[in-house]
């Protein structure tokens, strides 16, 4: 009976410690995109690209390795690269963050600007590399991108 009465304290100790850390943040925003990414679609990769910035044109040999989806995942299409093209800009993060995602194109400085604001989560201990892959409208493979993390 007396240990029982150790026992039981000391495990719902426990069980609060362990669930405390994996509780997830409250943000008061939502993931964004802006810009020149096209909005409304799941992109579905099979690779992980190890924190690469990569562009992703029909010409790459990672081009068959998406789909995308219009339909909210209903459906899945190969990405048409003559009208879209993918751009990665890797990000370490705490486990739990809101990004704003935003791409410009700047056609007199044949460049495209990718910008990623985060916000991330204060109770986390452990660091996440993702992938932020946005679809763009196709663009010369003579432009370059430059990426800014606020």
């Amino acid at each position: 009976m007396k240990i029982s009465r150790i026992l039981l304290p000391f495990a719902l100790l426990v069980m609060f410690a362990f669930s405390a850390c994996n509780k997830k943040c409250k943000f008061d925003k939502q993931d964004s995109s802006t810009g020149d990414i096209v909005q409304d679609v799941i992109i579905y990769q099979q690779d992980n690209f190890g924190g690469m910035k990569v562009i992703i044109r029909g010409n790459s040999s990672f081009a068959d390795r998406f789909q995308v989806s219009f339909d909210g995942g209903v459906t899945k299409q190969n990405i048409d690269y003559n009208t879209y093209n993918l751009i990665n800009f890797p990000t370490t993060t705490k486990c739990d963050a809101v990004f704003t995602r935003d791409v410009k194109r700047i056609d007199a400085d044949l460049s495209l600007r990718y910008n990623i604001t985060f916000e991330d989560c204060d109770k986390c201990q452990s660091d996440v590399t993702l992938d932020n892959f946005v679809l763009v409208p196709a663009f010369p493979q003579t432009y370059t991108v430059e990426y800014t993390l606020n």
